[in-house]
């Protein structure tokens, strides 16, 4: 009932479960029996949708399920996919907790103290675009309101993902969510709304060419770390086995 009170005095649909949403960022292409859970949507006007997510990996005894806390927003114009990988909720030696990693000769650094929040992923070629969306002004909005989560951009959307589920009935999770769309969402819509891919030219199209719509999918630094500890161990035994005998 809370919920409910809180969905219509704020213009919002509370919904406690859903089917899977068809998105295009990088935790919704994930696992299987996907399901949206405890969120909100608008009813009409710009769509906004925020709550949690999981889906399951693995089978049997080696399954896992991933519980996540989103908001989509989406855009007006078509833009490069682009990624700020939150260093606040990374894991051990900075490796990232998305479940989908990038080419690190994508990551584009920025101006300021932006850097020590967030790693940012563009296109290969589209570092200027990147620089076009990430004003100054922009960027502080995400370093004051959106640090502790990643951010992704991608077609005509706006992503914002917490490392776990929000906290059912917390006003104080909601409250800072609103904030985050009227603060970085706005700034977003309205820093974006003239932009148009150079190599496409036509602004009416609305599309970005195709290098520029996805990242360079890479090697997960954890699979790297056991690869340099598998080989580590083997170099010893091996080497050992010879200086023993």
């Amino acid at each position: 009932m809370r919920m409910h009170r809180f969905a219509e005095a704020n213009g919002l649909v509370y919904e406690m479960a859903s089917p899977a949403p068809n998105y295009p960022g990088a935790i919704f292409d994930q696992g299987r029996s996907r399901r949206e859970s405890d969120h909100f949507r608008t009813a009409d006007g710009r769509f906004l949708d925020f709550g949690n997510y999981r889906y399951v990996t693995g089978s049997g005894k080696n399954s896992t399920t991933h519980h996540w806390g989103f908001l989509a927003l989406h855009l007006d114009r078509a833009l490069p996919h682009m990624l700020l990988d939150s260093r606040a909720n990374n894991g051990m030696f900075g490796a990232s907790n998305l479940p989908t990693s990038f080419r690190r000769d994508q990551v584009l650094s920025l101006e300021g103290d932006f850097d020590r929040s967030f790693t940012l992923y563009c296109p290969r070629e589209y570092e200027r675009d990147a620089l076009y969306v990430f004003t100054p002004d922009l960027m502080a909005f995400l370093i004051d309101e959106a640090a502790p989560y990643d951010v992704e951009i991608v077609d005509r959307w706006l992503f914002v993902y917490a490392a776990r589920p929000f906290p059912l009935a917390d006003a104080h999770t909601y409250q800072r969510l609103l904030r985050i769309v009227d603060t970085v969402g706005r700034k977003t819509l309205s820093q974006t709304d003239r932009y148009r891919d150079e190599r496409v030219g036509d602004f009416a199209l609305n599309v970005v060419a195709r290098p520029g719509r996805r990242l360079r999918a890479g090697v997960p630094l954890a699979t790297v770390i056991i690869g340099v500890i598998v080989a580590a161990l083997w170099g010893f035994s091996f080497f050992g086995g010879l200086l023993g005998g």
